[in-house]
């Protein structure tokens, strides 16, 4: 019986550019000029297989599309793809194109300055309704002397209707528009990238108001953003966790979603520059927990009409804003364990939100309250530290609270302060010491509860101006 042999190099082919040390390797050699041609025939040839770019330049003038079960390979960021001319881009396009079950990894892509034409420059990477596409290792440096204006082109790597995909180890910078975006792409990743001067955002996912569910956004390094670190839009069920983000305008900022969990990240912002760390706006049933946020302009975190969100275990310093800001009607939030330290205005700041509950947190050093809870009702204040600051607690205009538990010290105002008329509310078992003006005033309103409380080395332990309000109990030095 004859022997059969396997060739395992039939799905393989090697292409060299013109400046390959090792051309006679090569299936392909290109000559320098509109190298797309040869890299387009092994892809052509090799589909189903792989292609291996040895190092090198290579300069191409049409986009590059790898066919379906194809892997596209170079040596390092020692092989550049450089894209240059009107040839470059399209209506819906990229540097390279990425078919169904395909890879890109291990080169860099680079798009000349001024390529293709106006209102169809290229993205780097682009893909469009496939499934199962794996970005790794690579570089991508994208072109800002030239803009559309439009999200939809100029991205770093831009997934239209994708599916179970990753963008995993790459390097992406100077880019027009977003470093990465996802519309209508589900069940994928993008982990461990350094992403690095966008005129838009990072990463962005949904902007076009499609919805992306169940991706992990983990382990970025995000810097120089001139929008968003991640920006989220009507994108449902995403992770964002374990990420480093500097010099933003929003270190995250997520609009529409639900059931967001933003985890353990860093931000570094700039009290000068940005607007804030984290941005909850009209969604409900996020999770921010675990996060450290410094230097960040306006409030660190901020939640805008989005209900059931919980803040937790948060590690504020230094905002120019609140730390933690509610607003909009965000009900039935949760923000416990947070410590807050040194910011511009209030520790927690509370506008209008019900039902919410704030608990255990630490805070020092506010300009203004520790906690506001401004034209809010039925909120529970429970076994929170106000160090410092003017006042510790103030309920302004807010009826049917509990303030229960909490240590207010040191204030150069008033421990605990109800005024404007806030009525129902009740103030029990907490500790106001040394603070300049009052332990507790109640300013006006009818028919708060104080008792039990401990009112030691303040001016003033306690004033009553409101109307049958109850009294006793307390404990005053």
């Amino acid at each position: 019986m004859p022997e059969i042999k396997l060739d395992i190099r039939a799905k393989t082919l090697v292409v060299a550019a013109n400046d390959s040390l090792n051309k006679n390797m090569a299936d392909y050699v290109c000559d320098g000029t509109a190298d797309d041609a040869e890299i387009q025939a092994a892809l052509t040839a090799a589909a189903g297989g792989s292609v291996f770019l040895l190092e090198g330049t290579y300069n191409i003038t049409a986009n590059l599309t790898v066919p379906d079960d194809t892997s596209l390979m170079g040596s390092g960021f020692g092989t550049i793809i450089s894209g240059d001319g009107a040839g470059i881009g399209g209506a819906e396009n990229g540097l390279v194109e990425m078919g169904n079950r395909t890879m890109l990894r291990s080169l860099k892509a680079v798009i000349a300055a001024g390529a293709g034409v106006a209102g169809a420059r290229p993205n780097c990477v682009f893909a469009d309704s496939k499934t199962q596409i794996w970005i790794e290792n690579c570089w991508l440096y994208g072109d800002q002397t030239v803009g559309d204006a439009d999200d939809l082109r100029q991205n770093g790597i831009r997934f239209n209707s994708v599916t179970y995909s990753k963008v995993i180890n790459n390097r992406i910078e100077n880019i027009e528009r977003n470093g990465v975006i996802f519309e209508n792409v589900t069940y994928s990743d993008i982990h461990n990238n350094t992403i690095y001067d966008c005129e838009q955002s990072g990463i962005a996912l949904g902007v076009t108001g499609s919805v992306s569910e169940h991706v992990a956004v983990k382990g970025n390094i995000i810097r120089d953003s001139v929008y968003c670190g991640v920006y989220l839009d009507t994108t449902n069920k995403v992770n964002i966790s374990d990420n480093i983000m500097f010099d933003y305008d929003y270190g995250i900022y997520v609009y529409g979603c639900y059931d967001t969990v933003i985890a353990d990240n860093i931000f570094d912002g700039d009290t000068a520059t940005s607007s804030g760390g984290i941005y909850l706006d009209e969604g409900y049933n996020s999770v921010v927990e675990g996060n450290h946020l410094q230097d960040d302009g306006g409030a660190a975190i901020s939640v805008g009409g989005s209900d059931y969100s919980s803040i937790s275990g948060n590690h504020i310093k230094n905002p120019s804003g609140h730390g933690i800001s509610m607003f909009s009607g965000s009900d039935h939030c949760s923000v416990s364990g947070n410590t807050i330290d040194t910011t511009g205005d209030d520790g927690i700041y509370n506008l209008g939100c019900e039902y919410c509950s704030i608990t255990g947190n630490a805070i020092r050093n506010h300009t203004d309250y520790g906690i506001d809870i401004y034209q809010a009702d039925y909120c529970a204040v429970t076994g929170n530290t106000c160090y410092g600051g003017k006042k510790g607690i103030l309920l302004y205009a807010a009826d049917y609270n509990t303030v229960t538990g909490n240590a207010c010290i040191s204030g150069s105002e008033d421990g605990i302060n109800t005024q404007n008329s806030g009525n129902y509310n009740t103030i029990s078992s907490n500790t106001c010491t040394n603070n300049t003006d009052d332990g507790i005033e109640v300013v006006n309103g009818t028919k708060n509860i104080v008792i039990g409380n401990q009112l030691l080395g303040n001016g003033t332990a306690f004033v009553d101006g409101g109307t049958n309000t109850e009294v006793g109990h307390n404990i005053t030095v």
